[in-house]
């Protein structure tokens, strides 16, 4: 009689499963729905991911990623003013490509860019890709980190800490490290 009543189960279990909904059997819970984008919906209609979060717990994870890139972002704007630009130093990627536009277009052409602008341009494909073969995800996270660097590295001043170019070195490269990290962790660039 058990496993008549099993069966049975099942069989209800597939016929919603064939309505559009991915079916998952636990024997000893109340049986679960889930849709193909990972939220489960309890048979009281309570919505829960995967991980058993709610998504007043998705919510607050999002909020705290956002915070977190904003941060990192105001950060690395300080570290190139203060510890790049100083040093007359270029970093690795679109940011040293950028500062080395700056600074050809401000020599030889008397020309004054903004950095955001040179940023942006310099990081259009990038985000292309990242949103064609990475995701909707990582690639908005992305967009947030470059609009607020290159915001943040116009309107902050300049500071200069030291001019030795050996501690520039070390103390940039350290930040930077950190904050790309920190930005990896909240899933950007």
């Amino acid at each position: 009689m058990r496993w008549k009543n099993c069966a049975d189960k099942i069989r209800i279990w597939k016929e919603e499963a064939e309505e559009g909904f991915c079916l998952f059997f636990c024997s000893q819970q109340k049986p679960r729905i889930a849709d193909p984008g990972g939220s489960i919906y309890n048979r009281e209609g309570t919505l829960r991911r995967k991980d058993g979060k709610s998504m007043k717990n998705r919510c607050k994870n999002e909020i705290l990623k956002v915070i977190c890139i904003c941060l990192a972002a105001f950060i690395m704007a300080l570290n190139i003013k203060s510890f790049v630009r100083t040093g007359g130093l270029y970093p690795g990627g679109a940011t040293g490509l950028a500062l080395l536009i700056q600074r050809i277009a401000e020599m030889f052409f008397g020309i004054s860019l903004p950095y955001t602008l040179v940023n942006i341009l310099l990081n259009a494909g990038p985000v292309y890709l990242g949103f064609r073969f990475i995701g909707r995800k990582f690639t908005m996270y992305s967009c947030l980190m470059i609009l607020l660097t290159g915001f943040f590295t116009d309107i902050i001043p300049g500071y200069v800490i030291t001019y030795d170019t050996l501690l520039i070195s070390i103390f940039g490269g350290l930040i930077n490290g950190a904050i790309i990290s920190v930005c990896l962790m909240m899933n950007a660039t």
